[in-house]
């Protein structure tokens, strides 16, 4: 697949792909109707692919595989594939890392831990992926520990540290490396090269490539077992906008594709533009938590008027909050139909009446303050 194609768009089973894959795994592939569908061996059981814009009908405890055509690129993975952190504690001496952490990454989804840096981001990641020991507390995915999982970088595909392959390597001869030692197919290495945007860069020596290209080859890294789960820890480093755009875009087809995906970063605006979850951590603990759209869409008024100490007693009258900044004051809970009434019949003019949509970064200040 080109650079220039988008990934995501094509979700359709293909026949020679599938069975091109299954080889690999001792699997059978059955073309029934223009469905594909992959028979386990081991366990004889049938799992139907994904089929264009639609989503699995699977019992949640059929812990088949189910394959994905995401962008030409065949994705497997484990359904359902979901994170679950529960009371997660880590402590070193007297200082806990994390406290009492708890939140999910849904299927389907792009969940956003965010947070600036030393907040517990990577602490609560290298626990989840089996690195760290918690105190206590677990973190799961698909039910288990990292360590229970069956062949892992098959289930979840992480980009924790960047930079980790040899300098003196080739991009293709890291990649390639990485795969004999996952027992994943060469042809894969390639695909993945080009679909990462490192197909002109394959044969150059690691130690060469800038930041931005280190997170590519990462990402690369982590897709390698055609993972249902994602793991990413500050990707977005490094990256040029294109760069940034294009993660983006890999992020939220890997979620449309019915994936998982968990990303920290301590850049809240970039991430305010594709993530569907937040969850808050500040000095280890979770601050705040919800949808993207609960977490950010009351709106915030700006008024202007003649008189602020006046306007300010009658909106607080009517239950607003209020913030004043000079002359302008800041309302909460009114809208702007109510802020014009209860302007009207105090009597005082306004003459600046503005409705401001929340940001992250606005959500993030106020609950660390209030902390």
């Amino acid at each position: 697949m080109g650079r220039g194609r988008q990934p995501g768009k094509d979700l359709s089973c293909h026949a020679d792909e599938l069975s091109k894959y299954a080889c690999t795994r001792g699997t059978d592939v059955l073309v029934r109707d223009g469905s594909c569908f992959l028979r386990l061996l081991q366990e004889r059981r049938e799992v139907p692919t994904v089929a264009p814009g639609s989503t699995p009908d699977i019992d949640e405890r059929d812990t088949g595989r189910v394959v994905v055509a995401v962008g030409g690129l065949t994705r497997s993975g484990t359904i359902p594939a979901m994170i679950e952190i529960r009371d997660l504690t880590k402590t070193y001496g007297k200082v806990a890392a994390v406290r009492d952490v708890t939140f999910t990454a849904a299927p389907g989804r792009v969940t956003g831990l965010l947070g600036l840096n030393g907040s517990g981001k990577s602490t609560t990641l290298r626990i989840l992926l089996g690195l760290t020991r918690p105190t206590r507390g677990v973190a799961l995915i698909n039910g288990r520990r990292y360590r229970e999982l069956d062949h892992p970088v098959r289930h979840v595909g992480a980009v924790i540290e960047q930079g980790l392959s040899h300098p003196g390597q080739s991009g293709y001869a890291h990649l390639r490396t990485q795969a004999l030692l996952g027992g994943f197919p060469r042809e894969r290495v390639g695909r993945l090269l080009e679909y990462v945007g490192l197909e002109d860069a394959a044969t150059k020596r690691t130690g060469d490539y800038s930041l931005g290209m280190k997170q590519r080859l990462a990402v690369a890294t982590a897709l390698l077992g055609e993972p249902s789960v994602l793991v990413l820890d500050e990707p977005v480093n490094g990256l040029d906008p294109p760069g940034m755009a294009w993660l983006r875009d890999l992020l939220m087809a890997h979620a449309a594709g019915g994936g998982t995906v968990l990303i920290s970063s301590h850049l809240l605006a970039e991430l305010e533009h594709f993530v569907d979850d937040v969850v808050i951590i500040g000095q280890g603990r979770i601050l705040a938590s919800g949808t993207l759209a609960e977490l950010t869409g009351t709106a915030r008024l700006r008024v202007r008027g003649g008189d602020p100490e006046r306007l300010a007693a009658a909106f607080e009258h009517h239950g607003a909050t209020v913030a004043p900044d000079g002359p302008v004051l800041f309302v909460s809970g009114l809208s702007l139909e109510q802020v014009g009434d209860i302007a009207l019949a105090a009597r005082v003019p306004v003459y600046e009446l503005v409705a401001e949509a929340q940001h992250l970064e606005d959500i993030f200040m106020s609950v660390s303050e209030a902390r």
